[in-house]
């Protein structure tokens, strides 16, 4: 009961005084935040909520999953869902453009504070009847563009000029970006685009016989880029099974334990992960808006972050990434409450966008030398120097 006077409370005061919700005041704690995961179990959306979690609990508050099981009609019944379940907040991941129109229009119209995260929709007139909404606290992504040109860069200094792609299906902004980027950047750098192949979600081996398929019919193919970890761990398999006269290397984006593996034998040649800090960064967004200092930009708006960076991780990186990124969050406790009104009353949208450009994998292990839990000597070894 008391969560849904201070909902309508706020309600009110934002349409007769036209002022942002205030939420539930700073001291409280306990609250529930809803986070829906596209599909439980895979490893990149795992550690994206499991980003956020980590904030939510560090603010005294707690998560409530929905799981979208990979269904269309589920990204917005639990929406709904959510809302029945009277959640305090809600990080949203939209995962199609069509559906941007939908999900937030339903929190805004309950009187919940939302963020979204890791996809954000790429329609301007979409982005401004999100930004006009009072609930609205600001959605975090990262650049796929810069990171399918990352790789691109990677396949060409490697000798690559015959590309197969393989990725979600069309409409993933994401998974469009990426692709895009690193076509655009393959071609401009004199290399080739034999095949593209998107794949739709639930498809079954649908990421499998989509490398199958492109290498029987491009066999003259150098190498692939794969958009997510599934379809790199299929181009891995593909190419080990596949007899050549000729090196078929593997590129990838989404970086989890088994592919950092294959990172360090080689069977991989590069990968971009590391971009799971979106979660994060969103839930940040949201418990300050939660708690009546919403972060907003020189217009008065809350904010679209779109420059998260996805971290090209080297063989040598390896070891290190497992313990910094994998074994424990890349961010210090400390880092984390600066950006937290509960904790800083000081803390602006500035703040958070500062640290989001500083992030790197140098960034992060001078952090964790800071912290005493690397030495300089490690980092030394890896080309990082502290000093």
């Amino acid at each position: 009961m008391k969560k849904q006077v201070m909902k309508g409370m706020a309600a009110l005061l934002g349409a007769a005084m036209m002022i942002q919700p205030v939420g539930v005041c700073a001291e409280e704690s306990g609250r529930q935040i809803g986070i829906n995961s596209w599909v439980a179990g895979v490893y990149a959306l795992d550690i994206l909520a499991n980003n956020a979690k980590y904030v939510v609990e560090m603010s005294g508050d707690e998560t409530l999953v929905f799981n979208d099981e990979g269904n269309v009609e589920k990204l917005t019944s639990n929406v709904e869902n959510m809302i029945s379940a009277n959640v305090d907040g809600a990080l949203w991941m939209g995962m199609f453009e069509n559906m941007f129109t939908v999900g937030p229009s339903l929190l805004e119209s309950a009187s919940i504070p939302f963020a979204l995260y890791d996809k954000v929709p790429t329609d301007e007139s979409v982005r401004d009847m999100i930004r006009q909404m009072n609930y609205f606290a600001g959605a975090v992504t990262s650049d796929n563009r810069m990171a399918g040109e990352e790789m691109a860069k990677v396949a060409l200094d490697k000798g690559c000029t015959k590309a197969l792609i393989a990725g979600a299906e069309v409409g993933d902004p994401n998974t469009d970006a990426r692709v895009e980027g690193f076509t655009e950047a393959f071609e401009a750098g004199g290399g080739k685009i034999l095949s593209v192949t998107r794949v739709a979600t639930g498809e079954a081996n649908g990421e499998q016989q989509a490398c199958d398929n492109m290498l029987a019919a491009f066999p003259e193919a150098d190498c692939f880029y794969c958009t997510g970890e599934e379809y790199t761990l299929q181009a891995i398999n593909v190419v080990a099974k596949t007899p050549s006269d000729h090196e078929i290397q593997v590129f990838g984006t989404d970086l989890n334990p088994t592919l950092l593996e294959n990172l360090k034998d080689e069977s991989l040649a590069a990968c971009a992960g590391a971009s799971w800090v979106n979660g994060l960064f969103s839930a940040i967004l949201l418990e300050n808006a939660m708690d009546g200092h919403k972060l907003v930009d020189e217009n008065g708006q809350a904010p679209f972050i779109e420059n998260v960076k996805l971290l090209s991780v080297p063989a040598e990186y390896a070891d290190l990434y497992q313990r910094f990124f994998i074994d424990e969050n890349p961010y210090e406790e400390e880092e984390i409450k600066s950006l937290l009104y509960k904790y800083n009353p000081d803390v602006t949208l500035k703040d958070v966008t500062d640290m989001i450009d500083k992030y790197s994998f140098e960034d992060r292990m001078i952090a964790k030398y800071q912290a005493g839990k690397v030495t300089a000597e490690e980092l030394a070894e890896v080309g990082i120097n502290v000093e």
